[in-house]
């Protein structure tokens, strides 16, 4: 229909990530990109209740951080930054 937007794509799930976090050296970086804002809200959202239980694990440092870019700003959803 005119006017309508078409539903949002769905989440990977947290396995896949699972699997990008175990694949990247240390320190490697994982970038998505997106113009859908709501899409990336809800990956950040993902994310971060990711980070939660890994740190609510004692395993924080081996989650994903959200890594800060100088000069930009951005937004933060669930402590993951949306530039």
């Amino acid at each position: 229909l005119p006017g309508r937007l078409p539903p949002p794509a769905p989440l990977p799930p947290p396995p896949l990530f699972d699997a990008a976090h175990r694949a990247l050296r240390p320190s490697g970086r994982l970038t998505i990109f997106s113009d859908n804002h709501r899409y990336c809200c809800s990956l950040a959202r993902l994310l971060g209740g990711m980070r939660r239980g890994a740190a609510a694990a004692g395993a924080a440092g081996r989650c994903f951080a959200s890594v800060p870019l100088e000069g930009r700003s951005c937004e933060r959803v669930d402590g993951i930054r949306i530039f």
